[in-house]
């Protein structure tokens, strides 16, 4: 028996894993900047448990074993770009806090 597919299916084909990296790292850098703009804030938990639960979400709970490698290079590619989110957004909360530091304070007034 064959069902149907219920939503629209999207496929987004890179020429090359450079090109696919590149596309998540600036997916990445403009979720990071999102979540620092509303004020969500990475700390040590979320780096070290979003990249794996991200990755056994899809590659177990969502089935990606299934397409073999395909599905295991998809699902590494997907928690890759959790991690890349998660430090980007650590990497701004750094710098905020760096830049209200009260010795950065007396250097712009300087």
């Amino acid at each position: 028996r064959t069902g149907q597919i219920i939503s629209r299916l999207m496929v987004n084909f890179s020429s090359s894993v450079e090109d696919e990296i590149g596309e998540k790292t600036l997916r990445a850098a403009q979720m990071a900047r999102l979540d620092h703009q509303t004020g969500r804030r990475a700390n040590l938990k979320t780096v070290l448990w979003r990249t794996p639960w991200k990755f056994f979400q899809t590659y177990v709970l969502r089935s990606g074993w299934r397409d073999g490698w395909a599905g295991f290079h998809a699902c590494s590619l997907t928690a890759l770009e959790i991690y890349l989110r998660e430090m980007m957004l650590w990497g701004m909360q750094q710098t905020a806090s760096e830049d209200s530091s009260p010795r950065q304070q007396l250097r712009r007034a300087a």
